[in-house]
């Protein structure tokens, strides 16, 4: 099959809608380029209706989960889909949600992949983990991290998105007011984990002394003051 075939209207119309071939299959049966062929489908203004996801359509979406009674995982398994992505149409339609809240918010507190003990916290407003990011989709976050939960009660405010919270003995999930402190920036906090590491190399095998204790426990300390604030306090 040659090129001028590819130059048809009628030849394009056959293959692209009505067999709906792949531009990349039609060029490889007429032996030119990926790019020809789409630009031909423009020339001709040959397109097809673009395919709305059934999760996006009202009426299906109300007559699987509150006719039929499919949960969201069964839904999301039925097209093929995310099992996270349900939830947030049928809060878009108002579609209410069935007790139990959605799939995966089940549980009082889970552990993150990193160590942190999150929390089941739906109603949770704070900017910094209201959301997460799901396969590309925005989709509302009903796990906080325990540690940022006990900081913004104890500080009477929400984190903001540069607002971190460090855990002084290295133990994540050890959420003791006493083991906190809260550094104003990430910049800084990674600085602050820098200097402990630091001291922990020359305390092990370089020239400071065990002795020496006191003194860089001061230095720390009013490194956290100019930096950040000592939840314990």
């Amino acid at each position: 099959m040659d090129k001028s075939n590819c130059q048809n209207k009628q030849f394009l119309y056959q293959k692209y809608i009505i067999e709906k071939l792949l531009c990349r299959e039609i060029a490889q049966l007429c032996n030119v380029s990926y790019s020809f062929i789409k630009n031909q489908l423009y020339k001709f203004q040959i397109k097809r209706e673009k395919i709305i996801p059934l999760y996006q359509n009202k009426n299906w979406l109300y007559q699987k989960y509150i006719a039929e009674g499919l949960s969201t995982l069964k839904i999301a398994k039925l097209i093929s889909c995310g099992k996270s992505i349900i939830p947030v149409w049928l809060k878009k339609f108002n579609i209410p949600i069935r007790h139990g809240g959605p799939v995966g918010a089940k549980k009082p507190f889970i552990l993150s992949n990193d160590g942190y003990k999150l929390i089941y916290k739906p109603d949770y407003r704070g900017h910094l983990y209201r959301y997460k990011r799901v396969g590309g989709h925005i989709t509302p976050n009903p796990y906080v991290p325990k540690q940022v939960l006990i900081t913004e009660k104890k500080i009477g405010r929400y984190l903001t998105k540069n607002e971190v919270v460090h855990h002084k003995d290295g133990d994540r999930i050890n959420n003791e007011l006493s083991n906190l402190q809260l550094f104003f920036s990430r910049k800084t906090h990674g600085y602050y984990e820098q200097l402990l590491n630091s001291f922990a190399k020359q305390l092990l095998f370089g020239k400071i002394r065990t002795s020496n204790r006191k003194e860089l426990l001061q230095l720390l300390e009013t490194f956290v003051k100019e930096h950040g604030q000592d939840i314990s306090t």
